[in-house]
Parts: structure tokens; C-alpha cells; sequence
């Protein structure tokens, strides 16, 4: 029977972490909490970061559970962002997409921007 494997053979490979407590907890979570997540998956051998959000209409919230994943992971953290054509105009995407990277700060550079590109309206 095949069993499940931490180990990538030196390939390269890493696993992105997604559970409910990122997505629907810790955004009213105290930092300490926060923190204490990230430490939970410190020895993970394959850390690849957190999947915190998938297509908020609204990032900001997020921005903070981001930014204390960045600064205390041995992984990046994201959240998924919608698509330029939810919004009402590029210009209204753009200010989004603005003050989210504002409210991440200096952890911005250890973040990776994800989106969707729908192929159809």
C-alpha cells in the first residue's frame, strides 16, 4: 500500500498549508495566536508557505495574518486574489491591490501574489 511522504528526493517540491483556522479564525486572532500557528509548522520539512485566503472581495483583513505568517514561517503566506474584473474598474483593482501591499509591509517581500485570470467575464 502507497503511504503518504514528507520526503521530495531532493526535488525541490514544497507543500502549501490551508486549513479553516487560517481562513476563518485567525483574521480576529491576537497575534500571539497568530505566531504560535506559524511555529506549529516550523519543523514541516517541506515548508512551502500558507495558503491563508482564497478570493477576498476585500484583502486587508488578511493583511495582518499574512504579514505575522511572513515574519515568523520558514514559508511564504498568501492569500489567492480575485480577478481585475470583479472590481467596478482597473482603477478600483488598483487601489486595492495598493492597499494591500501597504498593509503588508516589510513582509511584502516575502509574500507571493496569487490570482486567478478567469478566461471568460
Amino acid at each position: 500500500m502507497a503511504r503518504w511522504s514528507w520526503e521530495d528526493g531532493g526535488r525541490g517540491i514544497t507543500v502549501k498549508i490551508m486549513t479553516g483556522e487560517l481562513e476563518n479564525v485567525l483574521v480576529n486572532a491576537p497575534d500571539e495566536q497568530i505566531v504560535a500557528f506559524a511555529e506549529r509548522f516550523k519543523n514541516y520539512p517541506m515548508p512551502g508557505g500558507f495558503h491563508v485566503k482564497d478570493e477576498p472581495i476585500n484583502p486587508n483583513p488578511y493583511a495582518r495574518v499574512v504579514s505575522l505568517l511572513n515574519e515568523n514561517s520558514n514559508g511564504g503566506a498568501f492569500i489567492n486574489l480575485l480577478p481585475g474584473m470583479v472590481y467596478s474598474s482597473c482603477g478600483a483593482y488598483e487601489d486595492v491591490m495598493r492597499d494591500y501591499a501597504v498593509l503588508l509591509g516589510p513582509s511584502r517581500d516575502k509574500s507571493i501574489l496569487s490570482m486567478d485570470n478567469y478566461p471568460f467575464p
